[in-house]
């Protein structure tokens, strides 16, 4: 599938479709974590490419429980395409030092997800 702006990877509405099912993921694991959309689908409305999402704890002394938040990616359907170490490669090619913690992610039907974890 060709993705463009009129026939885009994901919309805002798709986005909040998906972030309320993982905040109900997050919330049937007792995860303390809240999730925000970013990027262009917030100033466009739409993207051709992926998805921004940030996951962040509701207190930042509290750490991420990874393997309890992949569980809840996986259950509605998310596989990982690149962990953080692969994103770090991809961008020190580029030249990059960035050493924040993203990874990208697809839905079933491969539609892309950046996300990116804060402490």
């Amino acid at each position: 599938m060709r993705w463009s702006e009129s026939n885009p990877m994901w919309v805002l509405s798709s986005g909040a479709e998906l972030v309320v099912k993982l905040r109900e993921e997050f919330a049937a694991r007792h995860l303390p974590l809240h999730l925000g959309i970013l990027g262009s689908v917030v100033y466009r409305g739409w993207s051709a490419n992926d998805i921004d999402i940030v996951v962040y704890p509701h207190r930042s002394d509290e750490p991420l429980d990874m393997p309890l938040i992949y569980s809840a990616f996986s259950s509605v359907g998310l596989r990982q395409i690149h962990d953080m170490a692969r994103v770090h490669r991809a961008w020190q090619r580029q030249g990059s030092s960035d050493k924040k913690h993203v990874e990208v992610w697809a839905d079933s039907h491969r539609k892309l997800i950046d996300f990116f974890f804060m402490k």
